[in-house]
Parts: structure tokens; C-alpha cells; sequence
């Protein structure tokens, strides 16, 4: 092969990926206990057939609702919560955000990932909470888009004087994308064309992977996996026999390069 990779093979098989990687992949790299040069992410699924050299940024908002309690008989008598917080998910629901296309990613996104809030039918609630899962382009600042949630709630609060809505931060990772003709890249497209008879196709991703955390400390990070993509979180997930058998061959001959 052109593009010889030299050294030593690490598997790191880390926890946490699902909840932000505090304690998995994100601790390890940034405590400098694995400095690799290059690495593989077997997670974005694609049956081998994709390459993955950009993710989407992940925001994720939480807004807070404070109200006043009383008797679901006397709603005049309570401030509610969970209604105020509905008014402010309804202009974020209209809330479009400015980028430029990227070639290799969708347009970002908005999701009312959680809602939660009062205590009882017969009780004017005095809390809700709701989180908001915002997936952002490389072209887009998360400052920015914070900075509008928050004008959205401002505005909110002119029409109802009884608003208490505070925001917080819970998740903001970046939006990241590397060369496409690095090393590594290369490297895969010919060992899977050599040994399984195609070339991956490359290409970007919606969700986010622990790539990220690599990838903001200079090294390239890639998704290249074995695995369906309906496949994700569903009950009885799983891998082919034989794609799983393929993707041994294929990383055994790329670590041989």
C-alpha cells in the first residue's frame, strides 16, 4: 500500500460513550493517558461501506420553568410552569437557524429530547424542565445559537410578565471534520477494496461520536464500522456474523500496513 501506517495497535474499549464520555474516552484523552496518531471509530455503522470524516456539533440546552403552586381548581391563583415553558418551546419550534450547506451534512436540527414537570392533575405545577438537543454545522458558532434560545425567552417574557425561564448548558460539543486524504482515509479505502471487493464511500454524520474529543486534540478520528444502521437502539441489536468476521480481516490488514 501507498500509505504505510507504522507502530503500535491500541484497542480501547471505553464506558460512557452514550452519556458524553466523562468518564470513557473524553477522561482518558484528556488526561493524556492515550495519544494516538491516528484512530478508528467502529460506531457509525454502514456494513464498511462508509467512511466518516465529519459530525455534526451536539448543544444540549436545558430550560428550567419556574411558576407559582395553587389548586387545580384556582389556576388564577398559581403561575404554571409547564405552560410558560410550552409558550418558549413553541418559539423555538419556529426558531430556524442560519448556516452555510456543508457537502457532507445535513441541515442542522432541534429536538425536544425530554420534558418533565408538576406534581399531581388537581395542582397548578410550579416546575418544568425540558432539554433540547441542537445538532450544529462547522459554519455555525454554539454561542450564537445560545445566544438566540436566549432572545427567543426574552421575547417570551415581554407578552407574559409571570415567566421565570432560566437555561443552562448540559452538553456542547463541536462540530468537527478531518482531510479526507489523510493517511488513514486512504489507507482504509484500499484495504477494503483489496480484501472485500468495494470501496467505502465518504461521507458525513448527524449524530456524534467519542471522535470528537481526538479530534480537537489534532488527531484524526474517522467512523468506519461493520453493522446496520436500523440496527441502532433497538431491541435484539446486532451485528452479521459475517460483517463482523470481514471487519476483523479488514482492521487486521490495515494494522499490517
Amino acid at each position: 500500500f501507498e500509505n504505510k501506517l507504522k507502530g503500535t495497535f491500541l484497542v480501547c474499549i471505553p464506558s460512557d460513550e452514550e452519556r458524553g464520555s466523562k468518564f470513557g474516552l473524553k477522561y482518558l484523552v484528556n488526561k493524556n493517558y492515550i495519544k494516538p496518531d491516528f484512530a478508528i471509530m467502529p460506531d457509525n455503522a454502514g456494513s464498511m461501506k462508509r467512511i466518516s470524516i465529519a459530525e455534526k456539533g451536539v448543544l444540549w440546552l436545558e430550560l428550567n420553568s419556574k411558576g407559582k403552586i395553587a389548586h387545580g381548581s384556582r389556576p388564577e391563583d398559581g403561575v404554571n410552569a409547564i405552560s410558560n415553558l410550552i409558550e418558549v418551546l413553541n418559539l423555538i419550534k419556529r426558531y430556524k437557524m442560519r448556516s452555510k450547506s456543508h457537502k457532507l451534512l445535513t441541515k442542522p436540527t432541534i429536538n425536544l429530547g425530554q420534558f418533565q414537570g408538576g406534581n399531581a392533575p388537581n395542582m397548578v405545577p410550579s416546575s418544568a424542565e425540558a432539554i433540547l438537543d441542537i445538532r450544529f454545522l462547522p459554519s455555525q458558532n454554539p454561542k450564537q445559537i445560545l445566544k438566540d434560545v436566549k432572545s427567543l425567552i426574552e421575547k417570551a417574557k415581554k407578552k407574559n410578565k409571570t415567566m421565570n425561564i432560566n437555561i443552562k448548558i448540559i452538553e456542547n460539543a463541536p462540530a468537527t471534520e478531518v482531510n479526507e486524504n489523510n493517511k488513514l482515509v486512504q489507507t482504509i479505502k484500499e484495504v477494503t477494496k483489496k480484501t472485500l471487493g468495494f470501496e467505502p464511500e465518504i461521507v458525513g454524520d448527524s449524530g456524534a461520536s467519542d471522535a470528537k474529543y481526538l479530534i480537537k486534540k489534532g488527531i484524526p478520528a474517522i467512523g468506519f464500522s461493520l453493522g446496520e444502521g436500523k440496527m441502532f437502539h433497538v431491541v435484539n441489536e446486532s451485528v452479521k456474523i459475517k460483517e463482523l468476521t470481514d471487519f476483523s480481516i479488514v482492521l487486521s490488514e490495515i494494522v499490517k500496513t
